[in-house]
């Protein structure tokens, strides 16, 4: 199963920030898989978009990241209905105000309660979602490959000016050069 989690005091939701593989609380976006996780029979929370799971963090008020390690979190049902969700059972996932979501030590302020909602996904969608990831991430770490390469063929770097050699060529030769 898949959940969205939602904090009770902000109704924003825990969303892993890919590029930079931390955790913060943004508005819901049905759109966005980075704010879906599974909870896997490890007892861990990983996040469907990156395959990334919910890392421990041991110093307060700094956020929580993600990475490889599957580490197991508690879940702890409120008198009200709400979740406390921890690491190492004392280490409480808390949206501060700046919707970042922090090791806490108190699970009794209400930014640190949270709700659960399930969330219907198909493999597809999930295969499409880990395959955008993988494209983003490639591009990521590959864009000063790609910048290189597009000076080759265009006198700005917004590309929208073709070098003289290249300008003058048919589209198929173009797009011949520009493959090799």
């Amino acid at each position: 199963k898949y959940y969205r989690i939602v904090n009770a005091s902000y109704g924003s939701v825990i969303n892993e920030n890919w590029g930079e593989g931390t955790v913060s609380c943004i508005a819901k976006n049905e759109a966005e898989l980075s704010q879906v996780w599974q909870y896997t029979a490890a007892g861990a929370l990983k996040n469907v978009y990156t395959g990334k799971y919910l890392q421990d963090q041991s110093n307060m008020s700094t956020t929580f990241v993600t990475g490889t390690a599957a580490q197991p979190v508690t879940f702890t049902k409120k008198s009200d209905g709400h979740l406390t969700i921890a690491t190492l059972n004392t280490h409480y996932l808390h949206c501060d105000g700046a919707r970042n979501v922090v090791y806490w030590w108190d699970a009794e302020t209400e930014p640190s309660h949270w709700t659960v909602e399930e969330v219907s996904l198909t493999a597809d969608e999930i295969a499409a979602a880990q395959e955008e990831y993988e494209t983003l991430t490639s591009l990521t770490k590959n864009a000063s490959k790609y910048t290189e390469a597009l000076t080759i063929f265009f006198t700005n770097e917004l590309c929208t000016e073709l070098k003289a050699e290249y300008a003058a060529m048919a589209d198929d030769a173009l797009k011949a050069a520009m493959a090799e």
